[in-house]
């Protein structure tokens, strides 16, 4: 088969694998990131981080005002560990560039789903490395950044993941107040329209 022959069916088959499924009856289509394809095939360096600023410096959130808003919006009280005093907010369309670039590293690496080996807290912690890293070549680090890994009790079914047992996603709070991600296909949603949000069990800022 001609190599151009080839190049062109392998880009229609992947684009069409990763056009998001239908939703099934009942079932709300819930947003993703939307890498275009053609993303996948150019090496992109880690996004820069943008934090919301005040007077022209970045915002400070106070430690005990960030976990009293995560437990007044999610209406759960979840042991919460957040080792910093202060906390840089990050802006949203940050972190919908981190995802993406997420997204792209696990597509380019093939860094399926295995059970055990590589599953929903591997995604979490990968995502929230990353996050630190492009956040330490940004800024001095003295403050932390309003990110987490978080884990669920999976009442619910969200994000095509099933309900049932305990589930491991990305808490980060930006300037639309907190935003819940699954890292392991893009699909992100406020806190308060998270259907498990009253069964968070524990939340690890850094």
């Amino acid at each position: 088969m001609p190599k151009t022959v080839l190049i062109f069916l392998t880009l229609v088959a992947v684009s069409v694998a990763s056009e998001p499924s239908a939703a099934l009856p009942g079932e709300e289509v819930l947003p993703q990131t939307q890498t275009d394809f053609r993303e996948f095939l150019e090496f992109k360096e880690l996004p820069h981080i943008e934090v919301i600023k005040e007077r022209g410096e970045p915002m400070h959130f106070a430690h005990d005002a960030l976990i009293k808003e995560l437990r007044e919006v999610s209406g759960s009280t979840p042991e919460v560990f957040a080792r910093d005093e202060w906390y840089h907010v990050p802006t949203q369309r940050t972190m919908i560039h981190l995802l993406k670039w997420f997204e792209a590293l696990v597509w380019k690496y093939d860094a399926a789903y295995r059970h055990e080996a590589w599953d929903c807290d591997d995604f979490a912690l990968g995502l929230t490395a990353f996050c630190e890293i492009a956040a330490g070549r940004d800024y001095d680090l003295t403050h932390g950044f309003a990110w987490a890994t978080m884990i669920v009790q999976q009442k619910e079914g969200w994000s095509r993941v099933p309900a049932g047992g305990l589930h491991e996603l990305v808490l980060v709070h930006t300037e639309k107040g907190f935003l819940v991600i699954e890292p392991q296909n893009g699909f992100h949603v406020r806190l308060e329209d998270y259907p498990n949000r009253r069964f968070i069990r524990s939340v690890f800022f850094n």
